[in-house]
Protein backbone atom coordinates (compact mmCIF):
# COMPACT_ATOMS: atom_id res chain seq x y z
CA UNK A 1 0.00 0.00 0.00
CA UNK A 2 1.43 3.34 -1.02
CA UNK A 3 1.32 5.92 1.78
CA UNK A 4 -0.28 9.34 1.40
CA UNK A 5 2.79 11.41 2.20
CA UNK A 6 2.61 14.60 4.22
CA UNK A 7 6.01 15.42 2.81
CA UNK A 8 7.36 15.29 -0.73
CA UNK A 9 9.40 12.19 0.00
CA UNK A 10 7.81 8.75 0.29
CA UNK A 11 9.59 6.65 2.90
CA UNK A 12 10.27 9.53 5.27
CA UNK A 13 9.08 7.89 8.51
CA UNK A 14 8.77 11.21 10.33
CA UNK A 15 6.56 12.75 7.66
CA UNK A 16 4.58 9.99 5.98
CA UNK A 17 1.05 9.15 6.98
CA UNK A 18 0.45 5.89 8.80
CA UNK A 19 -2.80 4.29 7.65
CA UNK A 20 -2.94 1.75 10.49
CA UNK A 21 -2.42 -1.99 10.49
CA UNK A 22 -4.51 -5.14 10.21
CA UNK A 23 -3.86 -8.22 12.31
CA UNK A 24 -6.05 -11.27 11.79
CA UNK A 25 -6.07 -14.44 13.88
CA UNK A 26 -7.77 -17.16 11.88
CA UNK A 27 -8.89 -20.52 13.22
CA UNK A 28 -7.86 -23.47 11.07
CA UNK A 29 -11.47 -24.60 10.59
CA UNK A 30 -12.74 -21.21 9.37
CA UNK A 31 -13.19 -21.02 5.61
CA UNK A 32 -14.98 -18.43 3.53
CA UNK A 33 -14.80 -14.77 2.66
CA UNK A 34 -13.68 -12.36 5.40
CA UNK A 35 -13.37 -8.60 5.72
CA UNK A 36 -11.11 -6.77 8.18
CA UNK A 37 -10.81 -3.04 8.79
CA UNK A 38 -7.52 -1.31 9.52
CA UNK A 39 -6.92 -0.27 13.10
CA UNK A 40 -7.09 3.43 13.85
CA UNK A 41 -4.75 3.04 16.86
CA UNK A 42 -1.64 5.11 16.22
CA UNK A 43 -2.70 5.92 12.66
CA UNK A 44 -2.95 9.32 11.03
CA UNK A 45 -6.35 8.34 9.65
CA UNK A 46 -8.91 11.15 10.11
CA UNK A 47 -11.32 10.64 13.04
CA UNK A 48 -14.23 10.68 10.55
CA UNK A 49 -13.01 7.28 9.24
CA UNK A 50 -14.28 5.30 12.21
CA UNK A 51 -13.57 1.96 10.49
CA UNK A 52 -9.99 2.84 9.51
CA UNK A 53 -8.45 4.13 6.31
CA UNK A 54 -8.63 0.88 4.39
CA UNK A 55 -10.22 -2.55 4.40
CA UNK A 56 -8.83 -5.98 3.53
CA UNK A 57 -11.10 -8.58 1.92
CA UNK A 58 -9.70 -12.11 1.70
CA UNK A 59 -10.86 -15.67 1.12
CA UNK A 60 -9.76 -18.79 2.95
CA UNK A 61 -10.42 -22.14 1.28
CA UNK A 62 -9.58 -25.72 2.06
CA UNK A 63 -7.06 -27.35 -0.29
CA UNK A 64 -7.06 -31.13 -0.46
Amino acid sequence: MVPCPRTNEVGNSTGDDYAGAIQVVQRAAQVGRFVANASTAGSTCPPSNTHGCYQLTYTVSRVR
